[in-house]
């Protein structure tokens, strides 16, 4: 197969020391995307294995520190699309890289607030996804076009895309990720107040979660489907419902179950912890829990966790108006410069 169109972002150049720190081989890499050899498996396994790094990356660090890393790995695969010949495999599996970089992309826009930014970023990873006959990666991209959509109020639009997610996957998709897709589901019936929705999706998540085998999901899903991410969902979802005392344990669960390294959803969870903490009258353990996630936030990037710490430090000082509640306002202020 030879090489075929692709639409090219634009990103200040990959450097080569980002490179050698992510991808193998940087001559040989560097050469194919000039076009002096073939693309061979070993580059695109490399960039498989970058898509991989940067998925983790993006929750170490936040979108605000990622986006431009994103947007330089985008170009280089776009070069690699446009001046290089590959058999169809390599192709599809290339396409694939492309369409996870520009949904992290995306996903980095949105959590910095940038979304318009975020929907042409998403669009570029649905036609990638199109391109590499991937319909499960596909409804992925739309899925958390959803979840953009459910954050800024659009709520049956949200529910319409994780519809057709569903629908554009057909067989493709796994126990895994309709258990994902179950999750989210469940937040935006939440925002709309549907309480009989927002109980069978929440109901329909664990279902699925006990079904998935996540030695047979691509890493994509793997990593947004666990218990954990999942009983954040749920969690989310019913403090969203305005039943606080439902959502505890599911965002303790969360909290509990998220390793060190997802280090923004350990800042988001807990906070949205403690606002349920706040809610149900456990102001000591609300406040207790918000300092932790005001640490956590501070060696993160992310307008989403800076934005929902604030919005918490105004309730509590609404709700208390005490000493404890003023010093943990002083605390993000300084920590997090909200």
């Amino acid at each position: 197969m030879h090489r075929r169109g692709f639409l090219a972002l634009t990103g200040s150049a990959l450097t080569a020391v980002a490179l050698q720190a992510i991808v193998a081989d940087t001559p040989r890499l560097a050469a194919v995307a000039r076009g002096r050899h073939g693309l061979d498996e070993q580059v695109v396994t490399d960039l498989e294995r970058l898509a991989e790094l940067r998925r983790g990356m993006d929750d170490q660090l936040g979108g605000g520190a990622l986006h431009d890393a994103l947007t330089s790995d985008l170009r280089l695969v776009t070069q690699l699309l446009s001046n290089t010949s590959y058999p169809e495999g390599l192709g599809n599996r290339l396409y694939a890289v492309a369409a996870e970089l520009a949904r992290l992309a995306g996903w980095c826009c949105h959590d910095a607030g940038a979304q318009g930014a975020a929907q042409r970023h998403w669009l570029v990873a649905l036609r990638a996804a199109e391109q590499a006959q991937d319909r499960a990666l596909g409804a992925h991209v739309l899925t958390v076009m959803g979840v953009q959509a459910a954050a800024v109020g659009n709520l049956r639009e949200s529910i319409t895309l994780y519809n057709s997610a569903k629908h554009i996957a057909g067989t493709s998709l796994g126990a895994t990720q309709r258990a994902v897709i179950a999750g989210v589901s469940a937040g935006a019936y939440a925002r709309s107040g549907d309480a009989r929705e927002t109980a069978a999706q929440a109901d329909e998540t664990f279902t699925y979660l006990e079904q998935s085998r996540p030695e047979n999901d691509p890493p994509w899903i793997v990593y947004w489907g666990t218990k954990a991410q999942l009983s954040g969902d749920a969690g989310a979802a019913f403090l969203h419902l305005g039943d606080p005392t439902k959502a505890v344990p599911h965002l303790r669960t969360a909290v509990d179950n998220l390793p060190p390294s997802c280090v923004r959803d350990r800042a988001h969870r807990r906070i949205r912890l403690a606002t349920a903490q706040l809610r149900t009258g456990d102001a000591d353990h609300a406040l207790a829990t918000a300092h932790e996630a005001t640490d956590i936030a501070s060696r993160l990037s992310s307008g989403k966790v800076r934005d929902i710490l604030g919005d918490f430090c105004r309730e509590a000082t609404g709700t208390l108006g005490n000493p404890a509640a003023a010093a943990l306002v002083d605390h993000a202020r300084t920590t997090v410069k909200l």
